[in-house]
């Protein structure tokens, strides 16, 4: 069985798992991606005052070219609420960022309760889709849906361990999920699967396992 947290439960474990983390009194970043202006504009308010603009350049930046693994931490909360509110860029930015957390972040090497606190929100957040999904008449809120869980999974991959208990949730709680998901977000003829996956890794695998198992589309 699959820990179904409520989004909000989620997200106050986020916050609880980084609260150590204080606001940076100065962060270095290539001059070519970011500024001294920009900087302040980040750094001077509480974040949850920082204006969006400014908190989407750095998320995309951020662990590349401006401040430290602990600079992110700090923002982690306030970029991933964002992000799930519509708040900052195109979700495929989300997946990049979510995928920079891996590879430039040291992910694997976080402490245990930050990183099951990402893990779990990730989760909570793909979790609620399906029903959404199942509620929504219209096809265009549909789609928006389905992108975010999209975002959540190929970003996601490498954070989120085995991503089976989360499919098989998603059969429960609405079965055509997978057969809109595998519309939207697959090459039905070429059984390759959209966004910014590992194509080598497991998760990618089962996705591909779940979405046409026996070859064909359920």
């Amino acid at each position: 069985m699959v820990d179904r947290p409520a989004a909000h439960d989620a997200t106050d474990r986020l916050r609880h798992a980084f609260r150590r983390y204080r606001k940076p009194r100065q962060m270095a970043g290539c001059p070519c991606c970011t500024s001294e202006t920009m900087t302040r504009r980040l750094i001077d308010p509480n974040r949850e005052s920082v204006d969006d603009d400014t908190l989407d350049h750095y998320a995309h930046q951020a662990l590349l070219t401006w401040g430290t693994v602990a600079d992110f931490k700090y923002f982690l909360p306030e970029i991933f609420e964002r992000t799930a509110r519509g708040q900052l860029g195109p979700l495929s930015d989300f997946e990049a960022v979510l995928g920079n957390l891996s590879k430039f972040g040291g992910f694997d090497d976080w402490p245990e309760p930050e990183r099951a606190a990402v893990r779990q929100w990730l989760s909570a957040q793909f979790l609620a889709v399906p029903e959404a999904v199942k509620s929504l008449p219209d096809d265009w809120p549909r789609r928006e849906r389905l992108n975010w869980a999209n975002a959540l999974l190929a970003g996601g991959d490498p954070l989120l361990g085995d991503v089976t208990p989360l499919l098989n949730a998603a059969d429960e709680a609405y079965p055509h999920f997978r057969l809109l998901y595998a519309i939207q977000h697959s090459n039905q003829t070429k059984h390759k699967l959209d966004g910014w996956w590992d194509k080598e890794s497991e998760n990618y695998r089962r996705m591909l396992d779940w979405l046409y198992p026996g070859g064909a589309v359920c």
